[in-house]
């Protein structure tokens, strides 16, 4: 057939090779795609081999083991007439085939492996989409259910007066403020915390209860449960989350002594001042005690109106908490304008 040739007319290479045909170790190996795709003996790359090199190729190849002492007589005398051509080539083919098994069957100890990597490559992603529901799903969630409530409050309450567009400034009153009504159901409204130094738009509203699932978890300033009500004489202490869910005191370490703090109610707006802050382990309870400088005093020999506001710190750590306290100053009446401290934070 035009194109074809015979291992007998192109010269054996393996022969060739055993007896040191110089023919044959100058030749250039045949393109094995020029073949039909008929199993053959030629090895690519053959005639670069020198004798020794060769002989311990087709020992091997042939399965004769190892030819470091034996002759190229030896080795062709111990190959049979078949492996010249098609022997050597299937066995090539079954080392293939041999190695292909082994990749598609992997032993026990290498699944294993396997789906070990497949688990932690899955948690490694579960993970992170936790973290990015966590830190910044969550602030969306309970920034949009904190604006909708805060809407929704000031809608039922009176606007405060105004002039040509101008938010009237009320008068400072220093005389008891209006009692807010009580209540005993978590997730009550009582009114919207307000606080200058964190701009002027800023308003979280104040609920009955420290429940994360029903209050803290939506961006708002809990009310503990047994202390005193907004402009009560006593400790009306608060918790707000410091980092994910809206996060009210994302800012609490730029307060400073003698900024002002405003709680406004359906009737009026309630001034403190920050006293100062501190530090305290979670188990620190008397921060929230009626008088907070004088733990020990009972409500009812209580004799000063205080704010407190506890939110956790370090932000993603949260064992330890940082205190606001705050000294009641004065109340303005919704009906005659807002206080001073709200106006200028306004501008």
């Amino acid at each position: 057939m035009a194109g074809r040739h015979s291992l007998s007319e192109r010269g054996n290479p393996l022969k060739d090779a055993l007896h040191g045909d110089a023919h044959a170790q100058k030749s250039q190996p045949v393109d094995p795609t020029q073949e039909s795709g008929e199993a053959t003996a030629w090895l690519p790359g053959w005639e670069r081999l020198d004798s020794e090199a060769a002989t311990s190729a087709i020992a091997e190849a042939v399965g004769l083991g190892s030819t470091k002492h034996a002759s190229s007589t030896t080795i062709q005398n111990d190959i049979p007439e078949g492996l010249w051509e098609g022997e050597i080539a299937q066995r090539s083919s079954a080392a293939r085939n041999k190695a292909k098994h082994a990749r598609n069957n992997p032993s026990v100890l290498s699944r294993v492996v396997g789906v070990i990597g497949e688990l932690l490559i899955t948690a490694g992603f579960v993970i992170g989409l936790f973290i990015v529901w966590q830190v910044w799903w969550t602030d969306i969630e309970a920034n949009r259910a904190q604006h909708s409530k805060v809407e929704q409050l000031k809608e039922g309450w009176q606007k405060p007066p105004s002039n040509s567009g101008t938010v009237k400034i009320g008068k400072a009153r220093t005389d008891p403020p209006p009692a807010v009504p009580h209540t005993t159901t978590v997730g009550t409204a009582e009114g919207l915390m307000r606080i200058p130094r964190f701009g002027k738009d800023y308003a979280h509203t104040i609920e009955y209860g420290t429940s994360l699932k029903r209050v803290l978890d939506k961006g708002a300033f809990g009310h503990y449960e047994g202390t005193a009500f907004p402009g009560e004489v006593g400790n009306f202490a608060t918790a707000a989350h410091r980092q994910t869910y809206g996060a009210p005191m994302r800012d609490v370490d730029e307060l400073e002594a003698g900024d002002p703090i405003i709680l406004e109610t359906k009737d009026a707006y309630l001034v403190y001042y920050m006293t100062e802050s501190s530090i305290v382990s979670p188990g620190q309870v008397d921060v929230i005690a009626p008088d907070p400088k004088n733990p020990s005093k009972p409500q009812q020999k209580a004799t000063e109106r205080y704010l407190t506001i506890t939110t956790c710190h370090p932000p993603f750590v949260s064992n330890e908490r940082w205190i606001v306290h705050a000294k009641f100053s004065h109340w303005v009446d919704r009906k005659d304008g807002i206080p001073q401290e709200l106006a200028q934070s306004q501008k």
